[in-house]
């Protein structure tokens, strides 16, 4: 992902979820960064890992699938 850039995210459904800004995910409903990507293209939390990415898409750990606009 490219910095200074803000990609949309969508829920499987096709519903506005948030967005990725800078490595890190925002929900629309908070305002909120609930993560941020490592290295290694996980979502995590200080030590909790959340999802992981795959292609255009994050796979969280509650098992729902995000899909990420380019």
């Amino acid at each position: 992902m490219e910095a200074d850039r803000q990609y949309k995210v969508f829920t499987s459904d096709g519903f506005p979820f948030g967005y990725f800004l800078d490595g890190r995910l925002y929900e629309y409903r908070t305002s909120t960064c609930i993560g941020y990507l490592n290295e290694s293209g996980q979502l995590v939390d200080e030590d909790e890992i959340l999802g992981h990415m795959d292609g255009d898409q994050l796979l969280k750990s509650d098992g729902t699938l995000l899909k990420i606009e380019h």
